[in-house]
């Protein structure tokens, strides 16, 4: 540099001392230079140039200590003379400067160029500023202002300052406020479109956050502290969009609000997502708390953060008790190791978990569910926390016990059935089968394996069990055999026997839904056995009855036969000239026949009765003709004893019934009989009552009422009892076999009636008989019952010649004398032959054929009469049965073996009359 033209006065001595101090001292580098080069410098700038000391500088230019270009590409050389002259011609220049140290190491100065006069002359002071560590700074400045801009580009940051009126902390719409061009750009706004006021920010903010937003902005300022809201503005093309506004409040000086800056960030997103999430985490609120199963979740550690109503309801416990670990407490305690142990394993890894959970609720009640949860994961992958959900299984648990308990039961009662169990599928494969089964097949045992088929099954037992198979095949070949047990196994016969071993087993087969077959496999050894048995014992039985049966008709026959020539011979008698005595004779004797008469009938009756071979009829009658025919029969008895003898009828009982009037005279008749035989004073009284059942059904009541002797709880109890009275002394006293009652009782249940007993010793007894009826009504009932041709009592009937068939010369002769009024001619044949020789020699009106004769009885002999009038194209002759049997059956025998109709021995004058009325004189 050159020496400055100017000169400077000399200071005085004492300032040369003081400037002195000031050189050396000062923290700048000073120079002096002249012409000569550098007259001097102090210490900061030897540091600065990197000497020793001064005197490596002393001399030398300062030009010489520069680079030699400087920043803007002059010469170092040329460019400090330039900067010399502006010194000079200024009175001072400031520049900046590139200088290097004594080591070639290049820094900035600025430099202070200024005109002095020393006593030497003209010179330069030169002071330099290191620039260094400004520059360092500066540029740091520089590129943090860069990183800044860039930063707030890029992260779409709008930037914004208020100035602040003095004395004024409040915001107004004038107010001047600087806007980023950024700031523009997020409201899609031109920087032109968008006035520096506050105002053109202020009129955009949407309306339901615009007071909130201000009034937080003036709190800032007030209170000289941050400002943080989020707000929505509306942008140029209409659209409201989400911004998070940050500001602060810069102070003067003097520590008063001068400037309010901030910036803005566009939220809209976040926002959004927000909403988003939020209805997301409201409909899953909602439909957590309406789910049927425990919803939960939690965060990466397993830590609860929700549950649902429903969790509680399982668990027993409150939300607030199931957060954190508090849902562990609810585990049961026999659950807890393993399912601690299996969430330890998942929660880490973020796997599902799954596994099935007992919870122990407060109550002490136990519940099952199946517990699942799966793993959150946010956008890096990592996890985030579970969602579970708890599924309350607890009645299927209960429904799976009692299944298997059931299955339990099922298996152990086939297993312990008595009778062998096995259950093939469509496809005729074994399914399964019991211990019972598996006993009855042992030889085969080691065959009968699930998923073998019946066929197998068969071939292998047939193959194991040879004498069995030759008890079974019964002369088939054992290929016929199997096709025949194959084809009755397919069609699930029943009832099939089977020879295993020395054992007798039924086969039972039937068909399931699903195609296949169950078999049940019952030992009936014994059973056969017993059959066998039975059915000898049966033929023994029924060998038994048929010789009772044959010796009732003999003893009927037997009996009946002498009877019906004393019974007969006595009425012949009784009807002859006789004294008093004579005649007390004969009738004592007849009713003596009579009265033996009427127990064989009930001893016939009863066996009829239990043999269980007692037929009804059912034909039309009227009950009260049956009831006007049985009351006179006691009449004398009763008006000799001073009883009174009565029937109350009541107007409800039908005309004409339809049953058997025979069974109910006979009942009648018993219970009236007994009645006035126990009965010496007061009276007897029949009572007929009615009650419609529907559809011509009626209930008919009868009861027989007494004021006789009589019975006590216990004779009440034992009456009826098969020839037992009430007790023996009235057996003895008033007679009787006691099958009165017996009968009446059997004929009644016969009949599906009811009869019922109450009596009260010394007061009277009371019979009732309720016997159901249908009403057979109109013209045409009644004349079925009058069509009954009447019997005509001892009417004489003209009959030319009469044939009688009789084996016992006692019967012959009465016969003969009950034909002496009815017939002109009789002719007798002793048997059977006889019988059929005689009808071959003339014609007769009639025949009268005993049944029980020897050699051709009366059945073979009707048959060849009947062949021969056949033969010979003769009329059939009517042909009456004589027979001392009276057992079930008989009459239809008679009939069967072509005969017209039955007499039973002992034979009555009246019945013979009405039997010739009936069937002789029609064809005469």
């Amino acid at each position: 540099m050159s020496t400055p033209a100017s000169s400077v006065p000399v200071s005085p001595t004492d300032e040369d001392e003081r400037f002195r101090v000031l050189f050396d001292h000062s923290s700048d580098a000073h120079l002096i230079f002249d012409k000569r080069g550098i007259l001097d410098c102090n210490n900061a700038a030897i540091a600065l140039l990197g000497c020793a000391d001064k005197s490596e500088v002393l001399g030398l230019h300062p030009a010489s200590l520069s680079p030699d270009l400087q920043p803007d590409g002059r010469r170092s050389d040329e460019k400090s003379v330039e900067m010399d002259g502006l010194a000079r011609a200024r009175g001072y220049h400031r520049f900046e400067w590139q200088h290097r140290k004594v080591n070639g190491e290049v820094f900035p100065v600025e430099v202070t160029l200024t005109p002095v006069r020393l006593r030497s002359g003209p010179a330069m002071l030169v002071v330099w500023h290191d620039l260094t560590e400004q520059n360092r700074l500066a540029a740091q400045l520089r590129q943090s202002i860069a990183r800044f801009d860039l930063m707030v580009e890029g992260a779409s940051i709008g930037i914004w300052e208020v100035k602040l009126h003095p004395g004024r902390a409040v915001l107004r719409p004038e107010d001047p406020v600087y806007w980023s061009p950024r700031f523009a750009q997020l409201l899609s706004f031109d920087g032109e479109e968008f006035p520096p006021v506050f105002a053109s920010w202020e009129r955009l903010l949407h309306p339901d956050d615009r007071a909130a937003t201000i009034c937080a902005m003036q709190d800032a300022i007030a209170q000289l502290r941050p400002y943080s809201v989020d707000y929505r503005v509306r942008t140029k093309s209409g659209a409201y969009r989400w911004f998070h506004g940050t500001g602060a409040v810069g102070l003067d000086h003097q520590g008063n609000p001068e400037r309010f800056a901030g910036s803005i960030v566009d939220i809209t997103d976040r926002k959004d997502a927000e909403a988003a999430s939020n209805a997301s985490a409201e409909r899953f609120r909602q439909l957590s708390a309406s789910a049927p199963v425990g919803i939960y979740l939690t965060d990466a550690q397993g830590s609860c953060l929700y549950v649902n109503a429903e969790w509680s309801r399982i668990t027993g416990l409150s939300p607030q008790e199931s957060f954190a670990d508090g849902w562990s407490k609810a585990i049961h305690p026999d659950d807890q190791a393993a399912v601690f142990s299996d969430w330890a394993e998942s929660a880490p890894a973020g796997r599902p978990f799954e596994r099935e959970i007992r919870w122990l609720r407060p109550t002490g009640e136990v519940r099952w569910t199946i517990s699942r949860a799966v793993a959150l994961r946010n956008e890096a992958g990592d996890c985030t926390g579970f969602v579970g959900s708890n599924q309350d299984i607890t009645d299927r648990k209960r429904s799976d016990a009692e299944i298997e308990r059931l299955k339990n039961n099922l298996h152990d009662a086939i297993e312990n059935l008595d009778s062998g169990l096995v259950m093939f599928d469509a496809d005729e494969r074994l399914v399964m089968s019991n211990q019972k089964y598996r006993e009855l097949y042992s030889t085969s045992q080691a065959t009968i394996q699930v998923g073998v088929t019946f066929e197998e099954l068969l071939r292998a037992f047939y193959a194991s069990n040879p004498a069995g198979v030759q008890v079974m095949l019964n002369g088939q070949s054992l290929d016929e055999r199997i096709a025949e047990r194959l084809a009755s196994f397919r069609r699930a016969e029943k009832g099939n026997l089977q020879y295993i071993g020395d054992r007798w087993v039924r086969v039972d087969e039937r068909r399931t839904n699903r195609g296949g077959i169950v078999s049940l496999r019952t030992d009936v050894t014994e059973l056969v056995l017993n059959e066998e048995r039975l059915r000898a014992a049966l033929a023994a039985a029924e060998a038994a009855t048929k010789a009772k049966g044959e010796f009732l008709a003999t003893m009927s026959h037997e009996i009946r036969t002498p009877m019906n020539g004393v019974i007969g011979m006595a009425g012949l008698l009784v009807n002859t000239e006789l004294d008093a005595q004579q005649r007390e004779y004969a009738e004592t004797i007849r009713s003596c026949g009579e009265g033996l008469h009427a127990l064989i009938n009930d001893v016939l009756d009863f066996s009829k009765l239990e043999a269980g071979k007692f037929d009804l009829e059912k034909t039309p009658f009227r009950l009260q003709q049956i009831i006007d025919e049985i009351l006179p029969i006691f009449a004398e008895a009763t008006e000799k004893r001073g009883v009174r003898l009565g029937c109350h009828w009541a107007t409800s009982v039908p005309d004409t019934l339809l049953g058997d009037p025979t069974r109910v005279r006979q009942v009648l008749l018993n219970l009236v009989s007994n009645a006035v035989k126990f009965t010496h004073e007061g009276s007897v009284q029949l009572r007929v009552s009615c009650s419609p059942l529907g559809s011509g059904a009626h209930r008919i009541v009868m009861e027989v009422v007494d004021t006789g002797i009589g019975m006590s709880p216990t004779q009440v109890e034992n009456i009826g009892q098969p020839f037992t009275q009430a007790d023996a002394s009235m057996a003895r006293r008033y007679g009787g076999t006691g099958l009165g009652i017996s009968i009446c009782r059997g004929l009644i249940e016969k009949m599906n009636g009811v009869l019922e007993l109450s009596s009260v010793q010394g007061v009277g007894t009371k019979f009732r008989v309720e016997l159901e009826f249908n009403e057979l009504a109109g013209a045409s009932a009644a004349a079925k019952v009058l069509a009954t041709p009447p019997i005509v009592l001892a009417s004489p009937v003209n009959i030319p010649r009469v044939l009688v068939v009789e084996d016992n010369p006692v019967n012959q002769r009465l016969i003969t004398l009950l034909l002496r009024k009815h017939a002109e001619q009789v002719v007798v044949a002793s048997n059977g032959g006889d019988a059929m020789a005689r009808f071959q020699e003339g014609t007769f009106s009639c025949v009268l054929m005993d049944c029980q004769m020897p050699d051709i009885d009366g059945f073979e002999a009707t048959r060849q009469i009947r062949a021969w009038e056949q033969a010979n194209g003769l009329r059939p002759t009517p042909i009456i049965a004589l027979t001392a049997n009276a057992l079930s059956g008989d009459r239809e025998a008679c009939l069967a073996a072509g005969m017209d109709d039955y007499l039973s021995k002992p034979l009555r004058a009246a019945d013979l009359c009405a039997v010739l009325s009936r069937q002789v004189l029609p064809a005469l």
